[in-house]
């Protein structure tokens, strides 16, 4: 993975270009994902045009990617629940119950510094964890995880706003 010049969020640094299965990316936005004010993680959307139309984002056949940074530690248990609400409240229905499975089963404890990538393509899903990287090949599930961010029911329309570089 190449990279190009920086941007600063929560004084972390985000490559302004990145370089990544052969497809060149741009820096869409920046947001950090808060509960009760307390910063949970930041994250960073790359896209292959710039763009602060979500329907585009999330109809494209472009490759996507989303990078999170922790700020605390968060037990899988935990995470695993709040991922399954989310991805409900985001389109995924019983079609996609083995795709969630495979997805919880990707979900790691993480702590504070713990980074996470996903690779979003209309075929498959790539997880980047710290020590694995796991792949879901199914049509449109990539989608529903994207809309958790930038959907219609996101965690914070400050997040959303902030990933659509709005």
């Amino acid at each position: 993975m190449s990279v190009g010049e920086s941007a600063m969020i929560k004084a972390l640094s985000y490559s302004d270009k990145l370089v990544d299965k052969e497809t060149s990316f741009i820096l869409n936005g920046l947001g950090v994902r808060t509960y009760a004010f307390v910063d949970v993680y930041a994250s960073a959307l790359y896209l292959v045009e710039k763009t602060s139309d979500e329907s585009k984002i999330l109809n494209s056949n472009s490759l996507k990617i989303l990078k999170m940074h922790y700020f605390r530690s968060i037990s899988k248990e935990d995470l695993v629940k709040v991922w399954e609400v989310a991805l409900k409240e985001n389109g995924a229905g019983p079609a996609d119950k083995s795709s969630v499975e495979q997805f919880n089963k990707a979900v790691i404890n993480v702590k504070d510094g713990t980074e996470i990538s996903y690779l979003f393509s209309p075929n498959y899903l790539e997880i980047r964890n710290p020590d694995s990287t796991v792949k879901i090949e199914r049509v449109g599930f990539a989608k529903i995880l994207l809309s958790t961010w930038i959907g219609p029911n996101p965690p914070t329309s400050a997040l959303k706003k902030g990933l659509l570089g709005k």
